[in-house]
């Protein structure tokens, strides 16, 4: 059949059907066997800017593609034209002579016979969405590149088939040939550390239920026995339909990063470790200096136990105890105990338990085993011994035992030796409990350099007690044992020791009446003197001097004469000492009046200041004792009137280095002063003592004080009974402030009668005041020729209570003992605080004497 034939048949079939495909929202063209164009539809003209009446008869090859594109055009539509459709995409010309990339499906034209009388092509197009898939593949090629630029691999877990497939560089990373480019997931699984495959599946299963990006860090298992570390992000694969299908993520080798960072933080953890250790050790450094510095300054050395074992809680433990043997006893018997404790009202409790159980008890554990068996002990388990103590077995020490463990619930315990060069003295022990704190073997080695230390503090501070001890038992010696009352005259004396008191101080007085005078006649030597030292020699000297000058006295000597006993006295000891003194008679003329003769050997001359005020030196300087052969003297005799004072004093008061001596017209002032505002001789002293104070403390003095004060008339009653304040100080609310209040008030009242029994109602306040107001409190002590009164004041409204304890209670007789001791004592309220007193009277507290408040 001829061309025009096929043709004409076309153009019969496109006749036929142009309604409906002019009704088609597709782009539809028709051309015969010829390659003539024989129908553009509606949307084709609308689409591609194409007239039909122009187009129509027209050579589709020529109008419709580009010149470029024809010979592929011609091959495309020869196939067609034989029989074979074809889909792809051409370049078309649009109308406007613009060059569009188009989807076209091309199928013969065939009429009903099957005889192909042309093609019928549907075009769509698609240029810009052509555009934007090049650019989303150059933009995955560039992804691809970068992700193997970068050495990140990626996966695709596909849940319908559980297959994990992977690039070439995931490949790599997960250490399989490349040809392994899919394995099942349980396969890959395998090659995940056995220690990290709860963690992957975890991640991925919580990314595929919750629709999340997941991040996994996870370790390889190769085969060489290499650690990998791979870190892993992903996502959940989404279907069109909205299901999940697998998971796709990508991988990475981490393993030099997450060295680094491991690298990075062990060398952080080595510098904390480093830094902590330096903090402790610094800390611990602190400590010990805290430990030395505690030793320099304690009072004596039970004041040093209670600060050790205060400092050692509850940086080294909950509590504390130290057993001491003092002056290192053989049989280490009855050692002193003190106590610290974290909770300080169970310091008392704690107490007396330990001090039943010194060394010679049974007791398995604890100091007094460690003192008994010379052995360090440390213990963290006490059920042995809990056991042991409600299982009765004879032994003395389970009463207590199981009263200790009803109060306590140790956790762990440190006891080790007290040791020095002269061998052991005691023990010191740690324990926690209330810190579930364990004492371990790193604690060792600082428990045992403090119990060094603690051991040389303690032992250095006892013998430097009993060097004190000593001294004032020396210097007791060569004082009168007590002054006795002159009639007609108010005495007063005070002796301050300088700085530590640790020797003799050479300063001496004394006191008595002559034998030798008329009857009815009062007459009395007055006496007082400096030795030039301090120590054994000048404790020589001054015995030589006080009893050469009673000797001289008693035999009626002169007092020119008395000085030349004592000069030849000091010379034929040969100790190479000399000594200044002032000696005096004083004797009664009848009349009110006494008669003052005075005669000074190279001592501070007496002061007389009289009843109207005025201050004036009595007599002139002598030579020094035990210098020269031949001695100068000159005895001055001055008539004292009622109200007139004498005052002799030794050189510590004036003498002093510096800023802090005092002229002789300041002291003349300060005597005047005094005496205005004094009326009595107790008073006088006070005063005086207080104003030299205030120009430099007794304690940072480097020599000994003597004073006497002489006051022509009697003291009134009223003047005798009247309470002077001795002394007043504040005190933490903290076990070792009992001791320090204790000391405090025995600074203040020295040595006399029944100082004990005061001593130990201080005690008992002191104690109530720490474990029951848990205040600071104060303590007063005030003072007459006849009365002490000590006062302890707190913040707590609570009052005391006069207990009734059974025989076993361990507190509660505070108030029974104080009622005990005292003359009377009572309770002022001070809307809510309070003041518990108490005093004793009797003649024989008229030796109380002013003492250097700190």
């Amino acid at each position: 059949m001829g061309p025009d034939n096929l043709h004409v048949l076309a153009e019969d079939l496109v006749s036929a059907s142009a309604a409906v495909l002019n009704s088609m929202n597709h782009s539809v063209v028709v051309w015969d066997t010829g390659g003539r164009l024989l129908f553009v539809n509606r949307e084709a003209s609308e689409t591609f800017l194409w007239d039909q009446r122009e187009l129509v008869g027209a050579l589709v090859a020529e109008r419709l593609v580009p010149a470029a594109d024809v010979p592929f055009a011609r091959e495309v539509v020869r196939d067609v034209e034989a029989g074979a459709p074809w889909s792809g995409d051409l370049a078309l010309r649009r109308g406007d002579g613009a060059i569009v990339r188009t989807a076209v499906n091309l199928s013969p034209l065939r009429t009903a016979d099957g005889l192909v009388v042309g093609a019928i092509a549907t075009a769509e197009d698609v240029s810009v969405q052509r555009a934007r898939e090049s650019r989303s593949k150059k933009m995955v090629n560039y992804l691809l590149q970068a992700l193997a630029g970068g050495e990140v691999g990626t996966f695709n877990w596909e849940f319908a088939s559980n297959a994990v497939s992977w690039d070439e560089v995931a490949a790599a990373i997960f250490d399989v040939p490349a040809e392994l480019d899919i394995v099942t997931f349980d396969e890959w699984l395998d090659l995940v550390d056995d220690h990290d495959r709860d963690l992957v599946l975890e991640a991925r299963t919580e990314a595929a239920a919750s629709d999340q990006y997941y991040r996994a860090t996870y370790r390889l298992a190769l085969a060489d026995g290499e650690v990998r570390w791979i870190e892993e992000r992903g996502a959940a694969a989404i279907n069109p339909d909205g299901t999940i299908s697998g998971i796709v993520g990508v991988v990475a080798d981490a393993t030099s990063r997450i060295e680094h960072e491991q690298e990075v933080a062990a060398r952080a953890r080595e510098a904390h470790r480093l830094a902590a250790e330096e903090t402790e050790q610094r800390t611990r450094l602190e400590f010990l200096t805290e430990i030395d510095k505690l030793a320099l300054h304690a009072s004596d050395h039970r004041d040093l136990m209670h600060q050790l074992a205060t400092a050692c809680v509850p940086y080294l433990s909950d509590w504390c105890s130290i057993h001491f043997c003092a002056g290192g006893s053989k049989d280490h018997t009855f050692p002193e105990v003190v106590v610290a404790h974290r909770d300080p009202s169970r310091v008392d409790l704690l107490h007396q338990l330990l001090v039943k159980h010194p060394p010679t008890s049974a007791l398995p554990v604890g100091a007094g085993a460690v003192i008994r068996n010379d052995e360090a002990q440390h213990l963290t388990d006490f059920s042995w011994l809990r056991e042991h103590a409600f299982s009765p077995g004879g032994e003395e020490w389970e009463d207590d035992a199981q009263a200790f463990f009803a109060e306590f619930d140790p956790v762990s315990l440190v006891a080790v030796p007290l040791r020095t060069s002269s061998g052991l003295i005691g023990a010191i022990q740690f324990v926690t409990d209330m810190s579930q704190r364990v004492l371990t073997a790193s604690d060792l080695p600082l428990i045992e350099t403090t119990a060094n230390r603690i051991a040389e503090a303690l032992e250095a501070t006892w013998l430097r007690d009993e060097q004190r001890t000593l001294a004032a038992t020396l210097q007791s010696a060569l004082l009168p044992p007590r002054l006795r009352r002159i009639e007609g005259i108010d005495l007063a004396v005070r002796y301050w020791v300088a700085g530590a008191m640790s020797e003799v101080g050479g300063d001496f007085y004394d006191l008595y009446p002559l034998a030798d005078t008329p009857a009815g006649q009062q007459r009395w030597v007055v006496l007082i003197g400096d030795v030039c030292g301090t120590g054994p020699a000048a404790a020589a000297v001054t015995a030589i001097a006080r009893h050469t000058v009673r000797a001289a006295a008693r035999h009626g000597a002169s007092h020119r004469e008395v000085l030349e006993w004592l000069n030849e006295a000091i010379l034929l000891s040969d100790r190479d000492r000399f000594c200044t003194l002032v000696y005096s008679t004083l004797t009664d003329n009848g009349d009110g009046t006494w008669l003052l003769e005075s005669v000074s050997g190279g001592h501070p001359l007496p002061v007389l200041v009289d009843g109207d005020g005025a201050a004036r030196p009595i007599g002139e300087y002598g030579t020094l004792m035990g210098i020269l052969p031949e001695i100068h003297t000159h005895t001055e005799r001055t008539v004292l009137r009622p109200g007139d004072t004498v005052v002799l004093y030794t050189d510590g008061f004036t003498d002093v280095a510096g800023s802090y001596g005092i002229e002789e017209d300041e002291l003349f002032s300060m005597l005047e002063t005094v005496h205005a505002q004094s009326h009595h001789a107790d008073e006088f002293a006070d005063q005086f003592g207080a104003a030299v104070e205030e120009i430099l403390p007794m304690a940072q003095r480097d020599d000994d004080m003597a004073l006497l004060v002489l006051r022509v008339g009697e003291r009134t009653d009223a003047d005798a009974d009247a309470l002077v304040l001795l002394g007043d100080r504040r005190f933490e609310p903290v076990p070792q402030s009992v001791a320090a209040a204790r000391r405090f008030v025995h600074e203040l009242i020295g040595q006399i009668a029944n100082s004990d029994a005061i001593l130990l109602g201080v005690s008992e306040l002191a104690t109530n005041a720490v474990i029951h107001a848990q205040s600071d409190f104060r303590v007063c002590v005030h003072a007459s020729h006849s009365v002490i009164r000590v006062e302890v004041s707190d913040s707590s409204p609570q009052l005391p209570v006069v207990g009734e304890p059974g025989p076993n209670g361990v507190g509660g007789r505070g108030i029974r003992i104080l009622e005990h001791l005292s003359t009377r004592w009572g309770v002022e309220d001070h809307d809510g605080a309070k003041t518990v007193w108490f005093e004793l009277h009797g003649p024989q507290l008229r030796r109380v004497r002013r003492a250097p408040a700190n």
